[in-house]
């Protein structure tokens, strides 16, 4: 792959989708629930994810917020 073909598939592939984009259409229900499983039956906090899930998870869920979609953590549990 050159790197036109990669600045092609980069704009392609833009996140979030423009207002328009079909996906926003067919998603269907918009709530997505991160069920988390910690060590020991731990709650969920800042202090118990790792920094580097505490990124992802914020980055995740401020995407998703972006589609309108309603976001949620829940404590999965033994």
């Amino acid at each position: 792959m050159d790197a036109r073909q990669g600045q092609a598939n980069a704009a392609s592939s833009r996140w979030p989708p423009t207002p328009d984009h079909h996906l926003l259409e067919d998603f269907g229900t918009r709530r997505v629930v991160f069920g988390i499983r910690l060590k020991d039956g731990q709650d969920i906090s800042v202090t118990s994810l790792f920094a580097f899930a505490q990124v992802s998870l914020i980055q995740a869920a401020r995407r998703l917020h972006d589609m309108n979609a309603h976001v949620g953590v829940i404590a999965i549990r033994r």
